[in-house]
């Protein structure tokens, strides 16, 4: 009984010493299991973060066809930023060429008059600027002054009959202050009958009023005839306003024509868009008209004001058959 008793407390010490051995233990366990529990929840928060791996080692299916279908979009994207630029790079050009376009056609429009044979007349009618016609044509350009200012018939007279009615396809340039030109009308058939004849000066276009200040004056082999737009009574208007412009003044000192005294008036516009519509001219096969027309702004006409200076007038002169 003694021994047994003198062996209790160093059973008892024992028991403790492994109590705080296994305590011990499981502490390094608990620890151990915990660093392992970390580095597993570290693992697996690194390959949630990263593109998952095939077999290779490679990039999943899925993640290359978001790669493949994000560069074609951006693809996609680049070349309708490209087509935008060539589409605005073409319109630019497009409205630089048709802004050219319409400056020389404006510039051919306003500034200068056409005489043609109509259709119907081709196989009739020719024009020229000399008189043997080895220069026919069926339309003829005269070029206008790219700025016309007012004049008086007087100042542009003397030029008319010395040179621009003599001289064989005198015509005017942009230089001159006034627009004008000589030319020949033929009937070029060889057929017996004669045909009847439609003389037609027409304003396509007029601005500013400037048909009202504007005079036409057309020399028919040696024989002139003014045009000018009716007064607002209907009444016609001088050829040369105010300064009793007599029938001698124009063809001269030795005319003793019953109108000689008389003083030179205009044939009034035959509508607001026809300047001269006759239609019973004949011409005989082979035969030729020498035309001289001048077209100005008359200075002494009342109409002749600031606010039509500027203006742009496009007139044509028609010749047509009839029969």
């Amino acid at each position: 009984m003694a021994e047994e008793e003198k062996k209790l407390p160093d059973t008892a010490e024992n028991l403790e010493a492994d109590k705080a051995k296994i305590n011990k233990k499981d502490k390094k366990e608990e620890k151990s299991l915990k660093k392992e529990k970390e580095e597993k929840t570290s693992k697996s928060e690194e390959k949630s973060s990263s593109p998952k791996k095939g077999k290779k080692g490679g990039v999943t299916d899925k993640t290359k066809y978001e790669y493949i279908i994000k560069n074609k979009k951006v693809d996609q994207q680049a070349k309708k930023r490209r087509l935008v630029w060539v589409l605005i790079v073409f319109l630019i050009v497009a409205f630089a060429i048709a802004g050219i376009i319409w400056a020389v056609l404006s510039f051919i429009e306003y500034n200068n008059f056409r005489i043609l044979i109509s259709r119907e007349g081709n196989n009739v009618l020719s024009l020229a600027y000399l008189e043997d016609f080895s220069d026919a044509t069926e339309q003829i350009q005269v070029v206008g002054p790219k700025h016309m200012d007012n004049i008086s018939f007087f100042e542009i007279q003397k030029k008319i009959e010395e040179e621009f009615s003599v001289n064989t396809g005198a015509h005017s340039t942009k230089e001159d202050n006034f627009i004008c030109s000589t030319f020949y009308l033929k009937n070029v058939t060889d057929k017996s009958e004669s045909f009847t004849i439609s003389e037609e000066m027409v304003i396509l276009s007029a601005t500013q009023n400037i048909d009202a200040a504007i005079r036409v004056l057309v020399i028919r082999d040696g024989v002139y005839e003014f045009y000018a737009k009716a007064k607002d009574d209907g009444t016609a208007e001088e050829a040369v306003p105010t300064k009793n412009f007599t029938y001698r003044d124009l063809y001269g000192d030795d005319y003793e024509g019953e109108n000689a005294e008389e003083v030179v008036m205009t044939t009034p516009f035959a509508s607001e868009q026809d300047i001269i519509s006759e239609t019973d001219l004949i011409l005989e096969p082979g035969e030729a008209i020498k035309y001289t027309f001048v077209i100005w702004l008359e200075g002494w006409d009342d109409d002749t004001i600031n606010s039509v200076l500027g203006g742009k007038i496009k007139i044509d002169f028609n010749f047509g058959l009839l029969r």
